[in-house]
């Protein structure tokens, strides 16, 4: 996306409300991350944010209600960074976690990066975090599976032929430790 993009201009002036500062006092450096949203590095004085951006769909693919809940209650554990700002259409402020990564650029393929992945989500699973609703992969997995297949697709996901590829695996194994349900 181009320097100084409409979604990166949106991305400074949700930043300076959020702070109460001028729009012009707000830098962003570019789109950071993300699959399905437009993420955006930003920063106010020596201090760097996250501007999310949902992207096109995605209210009809997650609960952002339920999103908002688990995402605080993820930040009360240290499970993720400090919320500034996140409302009901899924736009969230967070602030900017100096060295992590996403998943993206073939992360997500290399075996170190998943065992670590793998010891996060352990040690999630045998937590007491609760989440407010049942969550069901396979449920899930079939609901954006139709959802991203219909003739007039809700959203535009660009990784889905990787996913489509990828998922049904995750799923194999799922069912093969016999975890359904877990946070």
């Amino acid at each position: 996306m181009a320097a100084g993009s409409t979604q990166e201009r949106r991305a400074r002036q949700i930043l300076a409300e959020v702070l109460g500062v001028a729009v012009q006092e707000v830098v962003s450096t570019g789109p950071v991350g993300g699959m399905t949203n437009r993420n955006f590095l930003c920063a106010y004085g020596a201090r760097r944010y996250v501007v999310r951006i949902p992207g096109e769909g995605t209210g009809a693919m997650v609960n952002r209600e339920r999103e908002q809940v688990h995402t605080r209650t993820a930040q009360a554990y240290g499970w993720h960074p400090q919320v500034l700002y996140f409302d009901a259409d899924g736009v969230k402020v967070t602030a900017y976690v100096e060295g992590a990564r996403t998943l993206g650029g073939g992360l997500a393929s290399r075996p170190d990066v998943l065992a670590g992945v793998a010891r996060t989500l352990r040690e999630l699973h045998e937590s007491a975090f609760t989440m407010t609703a049942d969550f069901s992969f396979r449920t899930e997995y079939a609901r954006y599976v139709s959802m991203l297949t219909a003739p007039v697709s809700p959203t535009r996901y660009p990784q889905y032929a990787v996913c489509a590829r990828v998922l049904p695996e995750l799923e194999r194994r799922s069912v093969q430790l016999g975890a359904e349900r877990v946070p």
